[in-house]
């Protein structure tokens, strides 16, 4: 039995220790993976409001730095695969 947990510590941790260097990708306002037109369309249509849909830098406000990080981060992709695993 000890072998059995040994072997489910090793698939449910090892693994979020390969992946735990992933930083998000700044500017990915859509969760896609990429920073695109998709992305600079969730800000506009959110400009001026509190967010949180829209406001990449938390601060409380869909406004120009969020633009800025979009446009500063332009054509940027992750892997999609990039993820801490959950256990089951």
């Amino acid at each position: 039995m000890k072998h059995c947990y040994l072997v489910l510590l090793f698939i449910c941790f090892v693994p979020a220790l390969a992946v735990a260097d992933c930083e998000p990708l700044q500017g990915d306002a859509n969760g896609d993976c990429a920073v695109n037109f998709n992305d600079l369309n969730v800000v506009l249509a959110n400009w001026g409001t509190t967010g949180p849909t829209g406001d990449i830098n938390g601060n409380g406000q869909v406004d120009f730095n969020d633009l800025n990080i979009i446009l500063a981060n332009w054509g940027e992709a992750c892997d999609p695969d990039c993820q801490i695993p959950t256990c089951p």
